[in-house]
């Protein structure tokens, strides 16, 4: 049968860990009571720097694709992150308390942070600017966006609100028996939820009823992460992390007669879990495809990078990591890393950056590659007409 195991440990952090994070590159990411931030190469299973960039405790960690990364933090702020360079290209500031949650539009042109001010706050990431501020009247603990991004929830203690990106208003209210410390979208309308008793209940979205309930036998869910059933297609795994020490996985099978749940494995841990992140689908199911020497060859030559939305491939450690001569160790000193004021801030500066970036030249949109070769053939045609002169 299948077990789990552990393949490493890592007592760098001086603080409590509160959050990880793991991109589509296999780089773990840890946030810690300590304000930093710890890079960890999960190949090579090692540790590849220290972020510090915050002035309190890290909340919350989110990567978006293979480009950029989102930290929220009790200082009040919201760090855009780019993944490679570790540069903090932005900081978001307007929250008057800590941060708690950022969740990323899958578009990545939008997202939204919540925390102990009781506001909801849209943010504009091509300008790196608040869109619009929500009062929601009481404390969120957790933001998600649905799948499909047609739906985003706010989890404050017991209450899950489902709001409608349309009218920006609460469609559906959910009950839960217990606080809420956990939730994940196991589809587009089935979201999980765990907390302080230990059970995982599972709801319709679209009707707010309770569609199954499970008990993991554990004292209280602090972390759910789902992913696909390799060998049920019907399926989904869903791993529980619990404060007692345990991590399980479940599968999780849907068909007529409704949810049912089996134990697949578990493992105890023996430390006190407070959240949990799991390698995302495509880089699973690479892995799987991968033998070692083909993961060796990557490590030496690095992968090709891959087209728009088509497979994702690993990546060289170089690319993944940055420079392997030095150590990634960015202080708040750092021009790149501290950013520029909100206020004073252009544009062109504020944007996140993208692929092609565009800027405005009159009517006309051209990238700056354009630019550059207009540039180029323009000097080249200067110079042939001096040349032509002094003939």
């Amino acid at each position: 049968g299948v077990s789990l195991e552990t393949s490493f440990t890592d007592h760098s952090h001086t603080g409590c860990v509160k959050t990880v994070a793991i991109s589509k590159r296999g780089i773990l990411a840890s946030g810690s009571s300590d304000e930093t931030i710890k890079l960890f190469n999960l190949r090579k299973r090692r540790e590849i720097g220290t972020l510090m960039h915050h002035k309190g405790s890290v909340t919350s960690l989110k990567f978006h694709a293979k480009t950029h990364m989102f930290s929220t933090s009790e200082d009040g702020t919201v760090g855009i992150w780019q993944v490679g360079k570790w540069e903090c290209l932005k900081t978001l500031k307007g929250h008057k308390g800590p941060v708690y949650s950022v969740a990323i539009h899958p578009s990545g042109k939008l997202a939204l942070s919540a925390g102990k001010d009781k506001t909801l706050r849209t943010w504009n990431l091509m300008t790196a600017k608040a869109a619009y501020v929500t009062n929601i009247k009481e404390v969120a603990d957790i933001v998600l966006w649905s799948p499909d991004a047609s739906v985003y929830v706010i989890v404050a203690d017991r209450k899950l609100d489902i709001y409608s990106v349309e009218t920006a208003a609460v469609i559906h209210t959910i009950h839960s028996s217990f606080r809420v410390s956990a939730v994940a979208f196991l589809q587009e309308d089935t979201l999980a939820v765990g907390g302080e008793e230990g059970k995982v209940q599972l709801y319709d979205i679209n009707t707010t009823k309770m569609v199954y309930e499970f008990d993991t036998k554990t004292n209280r869910i602090k972390g759910l992460a789902c992913g696909p059933c390799v060998d049920d297609p019907d399926g989904v795994r869903l791993a529980t992390a619990s404060s007692d020490g345990w991590l399980k996985v479940w599968t999780l099978t849907h068909s007529k007669a409704g949810w049912s749940s089996e134990l697949h494995t578990e493992i105890d841990t023996k430390f006190r879990l407070i959240c949990l992140a799991v390698l995302p689908e495509k880089k699973q199911q690479a892995q799987k495809t991968e033998g070692k020497k083909d993961e060796d060859k990557d490590e030496e030559k690095g992968e090709s990078e891959e087209d728009g939305e088509e497979e994702e491939e690993g990546e060289s450690d170089e690319e993944i990591e940055g420079s392997d001569e030095e150590e990634v160790n960015l202080s708040e000193d750092d021009e790149a890393l501290s950013g520029v004021d909100d206020e004073e801030s252009s544009e062109e500066e504020a944007e996140v950056p993208i692929p092609e970036p565009k800027v405005k030249s009159g009517k006309k949109t051209v990238s700056r590659t354009e630019k550059k070769q207009t540039k180029r053939k323009a000097s080249a045609v200067k110079e042939s007409g001096t040349k032509k002169k002094r003939k």
